[in-house]
Formats: C-alpha cells, structure tokens, sequence
C-alpha cells in the first residue's frame, strides 16, 4: 500500500509540475512579447523626430496642472495631457528631448497594459491558445505600435474604449455594485480622453435594448429580474447612474469650474458664435452649464471641423466615404483580418445554435461577441459619414481581434 500512495504522489506531483511549467512557458511569453512592444518603442525614438502635436499635448498637460488652464483643451478632453504631464511635473527638465521622452512614458505603459488586460480577458474566455494568438496579433499590430510609442491620445483612447465596453457588458451580465462602479468610473475616464467616445453610445444602447427584450433574466443586486418591462426600467435606471459617472468626471477633470481662469477675457460660447459655429444644442447645454464650457466647445468642435484630407495622391476637404474602409484594409495585417473572418462565422453557428428555452443566465459569449462586433461596424459606420479624413485610428483594433475569438 505504501509503494502505491508513493506512486500516486510521484504522478500527482508530475501532472502539477506540468501545469506550472506550461503556465511560467505561457508568462514568459506573455512577456516577451509585451516587452518586444516596449522595445520597439523606445528603440524607435532614435530615429523618429518629434510630432507635430507630442510637445503640445505635455505642455497643455503642463497648464492644465499649474494654471487650471482649459483654453487650449478646444479640440479633445484634458486627461491625456494631464496623464502624460505628470512625469514631467515630478522631473522637471529644460531639455525638449528629456520631455518628450517623459511625455511617452505613460503612453507605453498604457500599450503595456492594454496588452496585458486582452490577454487575461481572451484566456479566460478561449484558454491560452487564443489569449496567444491575440496577444501576437496585438503586439505586431502596426496601428498599435505607432500610436503606442508617442505621446498622443489614441493609445489611451483605445484602452479606455475597449475596457469600457468589457466593463459595461460585464454589468449588464450581471449588475453589482461593483461592476456598476468600475463601469461608471472606465466610461468616464472614456469620457474625458477623447470625444471618439460618443461612438461606443450606438453599441450601449443596442446592447441595453437587446438585454431588455431577451429572454434570459437580468441579475439585479442578488435579485432575478425577468419580465421585459421590469429590465428595461432596470437598465434605464443603471443607465443614468453611469450617466452621473461621466458628468461627474468631466466636471472632475475641468475642476469644477465652468469657464477656465482666463474665461473673463475669452468665452468659449462666444469663440462658437466668433468663428461661426453655432449649434443650439450646446449653446443650450453652456447657457444651463450641463458641462464645463471648454468641453462643450470641444463637443461643437468635433461635430463641425473639416480637415484637408489625402488619399492615394488626391486631396478634399469634403472627405471620402470609403476613406476608412480603405485605410483600414490596407493599413490592418491580413492575419488580423482573417481571425475576425474566421472568428465571424464560428460565432455564427455558435449563436445558431443557441437554445431556445430560458436559461439561468445570458450566455457571456452571446453578448461579449454581439457588444465587440456591434462595436467594429458602428465605429466604421459614423466614421464614414465623416469628413474628417485625417489617418486612420485604432480604437477599433482590440475589438476587432477579441471578436475573433468567440
């Protein structure tokens, strides 16, 4: 008896063994990857010159932080800048190649952890398999090393995009306090770091209206709701919840204050009637104070710039509808392309075969695929009907390769 309780030690300690040494080969992986990104990154800076906008963004950070100082804030919100001032509010330095260097350091850090969040999120869904092929799909993707090694907005956009969207499926799942705080907290951080933000409003909607109307129960605070009517309150009610969240943020942010500290000598109301904007909404939203005037401005900002475009060797101020489909093609590896392809269509027949009694609970997969991919085509479909041609954006691209996972 004793030589077989020795054996099965023996096997039990194997099978462990095997287990820790397949989960640190995944780690080191898992690393070697994020840190070829990093790499790239900062060995990258040695033969590109600054951007056009890198030392605008920190030095408006700058202002933002000693001089509660929005008047320059008109074309995004201030979080980004704020974020990538911060190193240089802590080592301060006259050298412009020092602050440049200290204004990329939150933005790889943000690449990193994006990286880092797909992973974790894909593993638990698919295993390690797909956590890796997303992760390589991630780390090799162009779009996210270019912006993920200046000091710019887009890489942080991207990450509060694709987080927000996780944390606000995930709520609608199942609501908890939680989940309800760390949805309203990520959304208003979305918020407040680009105004590409209002492209995730379609997909929430669509995925309130469809947990409303679906026949699975909606788990309210340990509560089972079912009739549609009743979720369909629910949902409002933690829609204006996380409303609150983001106004309050945005007003975090600004500081509380409607008009900057110069707002006695420039008025962002007036700059919209100045340089013939005017949209009555938001003239109505500043009249009231809704929100920070700088802000509103931005809003107006982004409804009305037109911008000189270039595509294959022609320029226009009137844009092209297929601009974006067309960069995104080409600018996206083909390997990307044909997991979300490939991904597509075994969702399909997955939700295909979904049944069709009440279940205890809405399957995650069901909403995790319709919430990602709802989001790809909204994103591309409002771009389109832009005529802000200016390059193509990434905020889609972690969308797109967790969709091809199902």
């Amino acid at each position: 008896m004793k030589i077989k309780r020795w054996i099965r030690s023996l096997q039990l300690n194997s099978i462990n063994r095997g287990v820790s040494d397949r989960d640190n080969l995944i780690l080191i992986l898992v690393l070697a990857l994020l840190m070829f990104q990093l790499g790239k990154g900062i060995f990258s800076q040695q033969m590109k010159s600054p951007g056009i906008d890198e030392l605008l963004h920190i030095q408006f950070g700058l202002d933002f932080w000693k001089k509660q100082d929005y008047g320059y804030g008109f074309s995004n919100p201030t979080l980004p800048q704020r974020i990538m001032a911060l190193p240089q509010m802590l080592f301060a330095s006259d050298s412009t190649g020092l602050r440049l260097w200290l204004g990329r350091i939150p933005v790889f850090l943000t690449m990193l952890m994006l990286g880092a969040v797909l992973f974790v999120w894909v593993r638990a869904r698919t295993g390690n398999g797909g956590a890796l092929i997303a992760l390589v799909l991630y780390a090799f993707c162009p779009n996210i090393l270019a912006h993920g090694s200046i000091a710019g907005t887009d890489m942080m956009a991207a990450a509060a995009f694709f987080i927000s969207l996780i944390c606000y499926i995930a709520l609608i799942r199942k609501v908890t306090l939680l989940r309800l705080v760390a949805a309203g907290s990520v959304l208003g951080m979305l918020f407040t770091t680009k105004l590409v933000a209002f492209f995730i409003l379609p997909t929430l909607l669509a995925l309130g209206i469809f947990r409303s109307i679906d026949h699975w129960p909606l788990h309210l605070f340990g509560r089972s709701v079912t009739q549609k009517w009743q979720k369909g309150l629910a949902l409002g009610g933690i829609v204006l919840i996380l409303g609150g969240f983001v106004v309050s943020t945005i007003w975090g942010i600004y500081g509380f204050q409607f008009r900057d500290r110069r707002g006695d000598e420039i008025s962002s109301v007036d700059q919209m009637k100045r340089i013939d904007i005017d949209t009555p909404m938001l003239s109505w939203a500043a009249t009231h104070r809704v929100l920070p005037e700088t802000y509103l401005l931005a809003v107006n900002m982004m409804l009305t710039v037109t911008s000189n475009g270039y595509l294959r060797g022609e320029n226009s101020y009137e844009g092209w509808w297929w601009y974006f489909p067309y960069a995104f093609l080409v600018k996206t590896p083909i390997p990307t392309l044909l997991c979300f392809l490939l991904g597509f269509g075994a969702a399909v027949v997955q939700l295909c075969r979904f049944p069709d009694e009440p279940s205890t609970d809405v399957p995650r997969n069901v909403l995790e695929w319709i919430g990602l991919t709802l989001s790809v085509v909204f994103y591309m479909g409002i771009a389109m009907t832009s005529t802000y041609n200016v390059g193509i954006r990434l905020i889609v691209v972690p969308s797109l390769i967790r969709a091809g996972f199902p």
